[in-house]
């Protein structure tokens, strides 16, 4: 497996992002993974942070590089800052940046990837699990399934989610009353 840290520049966001990404790759002896059997069309995994988070959580907390070599599949693991995967009010494009321009980009630099949305999956963790839903909802001609572990899935149902930094949820969903029934509420 090829692990790559990739510095990039979003347009959708304006500034220099960053990605892990775990790659199968074809090796011979290396003790403990066996090799991919093919390099092309390989399935791929979005794998989201949550709020308190970045790229690395997944890398340091969990086995992802264990598991992404006995399945074969490779990982694309994005920073989102605390963005909510939400075009927000203050002006940053998350959502765009997340369902469109990141996996442009992840094909571009690694064709190998599929494209095939029976071989593409998004999970995450918290905010993440909030991301990969919402993904999976509004983007279902793009992925076969996604997961959420621990997600902030029912955030325009609370409105005491606001309290305690009223500016920043205000800057990325805008009034409490227009996060619920909006694009951005899950359960509409």
């Amino acid at each position: 497996m090829a692990l790559l840290e990739v510095s990039f520049f979003s347009n959708q966001l304006g500034m220099n992002m960053t990605m892990n990404v775990i790659l199968p790759q074809q090796e011979q002896n290396q003790i403990g993974i066996e090799s991919s059997p093919t390099l092309k069309d390989i399935p791929v995994v979005y794998l989201l942070h949550g709020m308190s988070d970045d790229q690395s959580i997944w890398l340091r907390r969990t086995s992802i590089e264990r598991y992404a070599a006995e399945y074969g599949f490779a990982v694309i693991m994005p920073t989102t800052h605390l963005g909510w995967y939400t075009n927000t009010k203050y002006g940053l494009r998350y959502w765009d940046f997340i369902a469109k321009e990141l996996p442009a980009i992840c094909h571009g630099f690694f064709p190998q990837l599929s494209t095939k949305k029976t071989r593409t999956f998004a999970a995450g963790l918290s905010m993440g699990g909030y991301g990969a839903f919402k993904l999976g909802l509004r983007e279902p001609e793009s992925f076969q399934a996604v997961a959420s572990l621990s997600g902030a899935l029912g955030i325009a149902n609370e409105a005491n989610f606001y309290d305690g930094n009223e500016a920043f949820w205000k800057g990325v969903f805008g009034e409490f009353h227009e996060l619920q029934h909006s694009e951005n509420d899950l359960f509409t």
